[in-house]
């Protein structure tokens, strides 16, 4: 008895099953598909993943300071004090250091994803040649990405005494 109530309970699942794909490729069908055959595989096996351009640097004058509109102030004339004066110098100063963290910063994860990409290229080839070039260039670029860390460490230093002499 236990067994027929089973078997009963299982078609029921299986019809419903049924009648949900049914519908479901019914659903589909109209759409277009795109099939990826060895050959299209092949003709793209060999390029990059991903290209990296190093970024531009752009060397900034002192009296080109870019900053955000809410921080901006009316300049005096004439400073009214000292300690007027210095707050203003601290201000410019911790924004120009706080850009440039933000591009280091930048510049690092710019970095990672080329080493990354760099990486995937490097498993995706068959021949040893190659690989020795892409290699070199993991190499570079872990060196660059080396040098950037070291940059970012010295500029948040440099923050952080500024934040103190406040």
């Amino acid at each position: 008895m236990f067994i027929l109530a089973t078997s009963l309970i299982l078609a029921q699942n299986l019809v419903e099953l049924a009648q949900k794909e049914k519908e479901r490729r019914a659903k589909i069908k109209s759409k277009k598909s795109i099939i990826i055959t060895n050959a299209d595989l092949a003709k793209h096996k060999n390029r990059l993943a991903v290209v990296v351009s190093p970024p531009i640097v752009l060397k900034e004058s002192p009296k080109k300071i870019k900053t955000p509109m809410k921080n901006i102030r009316p300049v005096k004339s004439k400073p009214q004090s000292q300690m007027e004066a210095d707050k203003m110098d601290y201000q410019i100063s911790a924004l120009e250091l706080k850009e440039k963290l933000q591009r280091t910063k930048e510049y690092i994860q710019l970095l990672m994803l080329k080493i990354n990409a760099l990486w995937q290229e490097f498993y995706s080839l068959d021949d040893s040649i190659p690989k020795v070039n892409i290699q070199k260039r993991i190499k570079q670029t872990n060196q660059r990405l080396k040098t950037t860390k070291e940059e970012e460490k010295r500029i948040k230093q440099q923050l952080n005494q500024l934040k103190s002499q406040k």
